[in-house]
């Protein structure tokens, strides 16, 4: 990979690291897909975040596109639904927002369900 564009992962990293952080106090900004963005810029542009990532158990067997447990995916869409719900309830007043909301959230509750495989044990 060229210089160049370990450079332009490392901002796009920080950025999105930052946008993350921000979403933490504004409602409505979604932390974790920023922060997963984060991850994905670092460990393409640098070695040892890499390396660090591919050390975790969990992110491992994704990784290796083995997978999750049942129970963790259940958890991860529960949490989800839960979280979109709060927002949605945050911003009622404001109909185009949960409109958006809510399309961006089926969207991602689309993609959990269809492309993370479970484990079977």
């Amino acid at each position: 990979m060229s210089k160049a564009k370990k450079i332009l992962y490392v901002i796009a990293g920080v950025l999105a690291f930052v946008l993350g952080g921000i979403g933490i106090v504004v409602p409505g900004i979604p932390t974790t897909p920023f922060w997963l963005l984060s991850l994905w810029c670092f460990s393409n542009s640098l070695v040892q975040v890499h390396e660090v990532l591919s050390q975790n158990v969990i992110v491992k067997r994704y990784i290796n596109r083995q997978g999750v447990s049942m129970k963790s995916k259940m958890i991860y869409i529960a949490t989800m639904v839960l979280m979109v719900s709060f927002s949605v309830r945050f911003y009622w007043q404001y109909k185009p927002i949960v409109v958006l909301l809510i399309g961006v959230s089926a969207v991602g509750l689309l993609f959990m369900i269809k492309y993370i495989k479970v484990i079977k044990k």
